[in-house]
C-alpha cells in the first residue's frame, strides 16, 4: 500500500514538474505592452495552454510556495491567460483601485500592493460590477467573459472561471478548481452542479452595452474590426422575409442585406441587439417610426433590417451628425446612410482612409456579399451617425 502511495506521489510530482516546464513558471507580472486588447482567440489559446496544471491547495499560504512552484488557483487562469495575450489584469485592478477604491472590500489589507490583490476572485468582480461590465447571469455569455460564482446566497465572492466558448446549446469555461484537481475546460454548468452560485459575467471588451462605461475613442475601431471579419463570410445578397428568433436572432451568415452587417457588427462588437433594441423603441413610439409597409405594430422579425428604421433609432438615441462632403468629418465605425438609384435606401460602415486620397473606405453589402470599398461618396448621403457609450435620445 505504500508503494502505491509513493508511486502516486511520485507521478503527481512528475506530472507537476513537466507542467511547470512545458508552461507557467509561476507568479508574473504581465505590463499592458498595448493597452488593448487582444482578440479573444488567444486569450482562449493561453487559457487552453493551462490544461493539467494543478490547483494549488495552499492557495498562497506558506509564503505562496504553490503558486511559484507552477500551481494555480481559480483567479489565475484568466489572470495569466489575459497577460499572456498582452494585458495585465493586475494593472487594470491596481488603475480601477486610484481612481475608485470605494468599490472594494479593504479590510485585512486588500489594496494594491498585497500580493494576491489581483489574484482575489470578489476584487475582479468588484472591478466589472463598478464599471458598469456586469452582464446579467441571464444572459449569454461571450468568449474571453469572466464567469463569477459564490457558494452561497450570502456569501462573498469565491470563485472565477473563463469563458472560451458559446454556442446555442450553451457554453463552456476554463476552471481551476480543487475539485478538479488539475485545470481543464468543462460545460458552463459544471460549477453550478458542483455547488456555486453563477453572479454574472465580467466582459472585457472595450464596450459592453448602451448603457455601460465605454470608451467612445475605441468603439469605432471595435465596429470596425467585427465588420471586416464578416468579409469572405457573407457572401450573397439576400432581401427575402424571413422569421427570426427573439431577441438575437439572425439570417444565417453566409447571407443578408446592408443593415446585417450593421446589426452584426453591433452585435459582435458591442453586444448592441439591434433587434431586441429597435423592436422595444418602436413597441413605445411605433407612430414615430417611418409608416411605409402598411404595418399596424412593430414586426421583429424584419423592422431592424431596414434602413429608414434604423434611421430612425439611431436619430431619437442621439448619435446624429451633420452630412458633409469632407472625408476627414468621417470616423471609423460611424454609420452613413444613402440613396442608391433608383430609390433604394442603403448603409454602410465607415472604415479606414484610402491612401492616397485620404478617403475612408466602407464595410457594407451592396449586392456581392460583405465587402470594403472606397465608395462613401459614391451615392447621395441621407445620414451620418456617430455611436455614442450612452445614447441621449429618449427611450
Amino acid at each position: 500500500m505504500k508503494k502505491i502511495i509513493l508511486i502516486v506521489l511520485a507521478l503527481f510530482l512528475a506530472a507537476s514538474i513537466f507542467v511547470y516546464e512545458a508552461g507557467y513558471h509561476g507568479p508574473r507580472d504581465f505590463p499592458c505592452a498595448r493597452g488593448t486588447l487582444s482578440a479573444p482567440e488567444t486569450v482562449v489559446k493561453h487559457a487552453r495552454s493551462l490544461t493539467g496544471t494543478p490547483y494549488d491547495p495552499l492557495r498562497g499560504r506558506w509564503n505562496n510556495v504553490g503558486a511559484r512552484a507552477g500551481f494555480i488557483v481559480c483567479s489565475d487562469v484568466p489572470n495569466i491567460a489575459y497577460g499572456l495575450s498582452g494585458f495585465s489584469l493586475r494593472r487594470m485592478l491596481e488603475k480601477d483601485y486610484d481612481k475608485n477604491s470605494a468599490a472594494y472590500d479593504t479590510s485585512r489589507g486588500n489594496k494594491p500592493g498585497n500580493p494576491y490583490f489581483h489574484r482575489r476572485a470578489r476584487n475582479l468582480y468588484a472591478y466589472f460590477k463598478g464599471t458598469g461590465r456586469l452582464v446579467s447571469s441571464k444572459e449569454t455569455p461571450r468568449v474571453g467573459d469572466l464567469a463569477f460564482y459564490r457558494r452561497k446566497p450570502d456569501g462573498y465572492v469565491s470563485h472565477v472561471t473563463l469563458v472560451t466558448k458559446v454556442k446555442r446549446t450553451g457554453y463552456s469555461v476554463m476552471e481551476s478548481a480543487p475539485e478538479l484537481i488539475f485545470a481543464r475546460e468543462v460545460s458552463g454548468s459544471s460549477p453550478i452542479e458542483r455547488g456555486r452560485i453563477l453572479l454574472g459575467f465580467g466582459r472585457m471588451s472595450p464596450a459592453l452595452t448602451v448603457t455601460g462605461r465605454l470608451d467612445n475613442g475605441n468603439l469605432g475601431e471595435c465596429v470596425v474590426r467585427a465588420a471586416g471579419k464578416q468579409i469572405g463570410k457573407t457572401i450573397h445578397y439576400d432581401p427575402s422575409y424571413q422569421v427570426l428568433k427573439y431577441p438575437n436572432g439572425d439570417v444565417p451568415p453566409e447571407r443578408g442585406v446592408c443593415t446585417d452587417v450593421v446589426i452584426r457588427a453591433l452585435r459582435s462588437a458591442l453586444g448592441w441587439d439591434l433587434q431586441k433594441l429597435v423592436h422595444e423603441d418602436m413597441r413605445r413610439n411605433f407612430s414615430r417610426y417611418p409608416q411605409k409597409w402598411g404595418l399596424k405594430g412593430p414586426d421583429k422579425n424584419i423592422d431592424h433590417r431596414r434602413v429608414p428604421n434604423l434611421k430612425t433609432y439611431f436619430k431619437r438615441m442621439g448619435c446624429s451628425r451633420k452630412v458633409t462632403k469632407n472625408p476627414t468629418d468621417y470616423n471609423p465605425g460611424d454609420l452613413v446612410t444613402c440613396i442608391v438609384p433608383p430609390n433604394l435606401p442603403h448603409i454602410m460602415i465607415v472604415s479606414h482612409p484610402t491612401r492616397p486620397n485620404g478617403r475612408p473606405r466602407v464595410i457594407h453589402n451592396i449586392g456581392s456579399g460583405t465587402r470594403e470599398e472606397d465608395r462613401l461618396f459614391e451615392f447621395k448621403l441621407t445620414g451620418h451617425y456617430r455611436l455614442r457609450a450612452k445614447p441621449t435620445g429618449k427611450r
